[in-house]
Order: C-alpha cells, then sequence, then structure tokens
C-alpha cells in the first residue's frame, strides 16, 4: 500500500482565496465598517391614523414605529408614518 497523495494545490487555492476575501481591492487588510448611523437620531416623523396626525410634534422614527406599532395593534389599518422637513 502507498502513501495517498495530499493534492496541495487545492490547499494553496482555499489558503489564497482567504487571504483575497479578507483585503479590499488594494491588497489592504479590510478595516471594520462604521455603522450609518452615529449619534442621535433626528427628530423628523409624524404619525398618521385615518387622516388624522396622532403626534403634537416630530418624533424619531424608533418612536414612530413604536407608534404605528400600537395602533396597528389595536386594529387600525390606515396608520402611516410620513416624513417631515
Amino acid at each position: 500500500m502507498g502513501k495517498k497523495m495530499i493534492d496541495t494545490s487545492k490547499e494553496k487555492k482555499m489558503i489564497d482565496n482567504y487571504f483575497l476575501i479578507n483585503k479590499d481591492i488594494m491588497g489592504r487588510k479590510k478595516t471594520k465598517k462604521e455603522p450609518m448611523l452615529t449619534g442621535k437620531e433626528r427628530k423628523k416623523y409624524t404619525v398618521w391614523v385615518g387622516g388624522t396626525e396622532v403626534t403634537d410634534h416630530f418624533v424619531t422614527y424608533s418612536t414612530a414605529k413604536d407608534i404605528l406599532a400600537d395602533y396597528t395593534e389595536q386594529g387600525y389599518k390606515d396608520v402611516v408614518i410620513q416624513e417631515g422637513r
């Protein structure tokens, strides 16, 4: 029984691909990307239910989504988040 030959070309390709994946197009090591939203959210959204504005002032998108979820759970179907200026 002879020794089994290991295909080193496949191993080399796997290693090369690993290093290519972890580098950008210029050959530098990739860095972690910063999150797109940094800091506080802007208050520029309002919520409408059945043609009536239910917020007295502009709110953040997170708050608007919460209000939308509350009214949707109560059975309202015409609930809309609108972006202000």
